[in-house]
């Protein structure tokens, strides 16, 4: 990740980012890439922990380095990705990914597909995200169903943010 950055997906296929005052890191027309031209608007972002980005949109999931360079010429498809909705990493770097037709795909930090061919079963119906906790369960809601599908322990534990931070409005654990 460029440090003290925000980034963020639009619906032209780029991605932008920003420092914590506002300018612009990555100049008018953002980043685009996965393969340019390639790139279709971006459903999901998440770092893994060496910072790179990985982006999910309806094309593939795009892996880009701390500096904003796409590593692939094409997204991701391998594992069952099949319009991917949203992406979380794993306390290892796994990359997992939700999929509009309900199935869950899993990449390794390298990129290279750990689920089967057709995904991993998932919450049956448009995901609306997906998330990690710090025991391992793999959290999927549904946009449709109303539902939130828990994968318990399938993912390797992703630490808290801060550890003995206390709690009440504004802190994050």
């Amino acid at each position: 990740m460029i440090a003290g950055s925000v980034w963020f997906g639009d619906s032209t296929g780029s991605l932008s980012v920003f420092d914590l005052t506002g300018v612009a890191l990555t100049g008018t027309s953002g980043f685009t890439g996965g393969g340019v031209g390639s790139f279709a608007g971006p459903l999901g972002l998440a770092f893994d922990a060496s910072g790179r980005m990985w982006v999910a949109s309806s094309n593939g999931v795009s892996e880009f380095t701390r500096q904003g360079g796409a590593v692939s010429s094409t997204p991701n498809t391998s594992g069952g990705i099949n319009d991917p909705q949203a992406v979380a990493v794993d306390g290892v770097g796994q990359v997992w990914v939700a999929n509009a037709n309900g199935t869950v795909s899993v990449l390794s930090n390298a990129g290279a597909a750990v689920s089967p061919a057709s995904g991993y079963s998932g919450p049956g119906s448009t995901p609306a995200g997906i998330a990690i906790d710090i025991s391992g369960s793999v959290w999927v809601p549904s946009g449709t169903a109303n539902t939130v599908t828990r994968i318990l322990g399938a993912a390797a534990p992703v630490a808290p943010l801060a550890t003995g931070a206390a709690s009440g409005p504004g802190v994050r654990p």
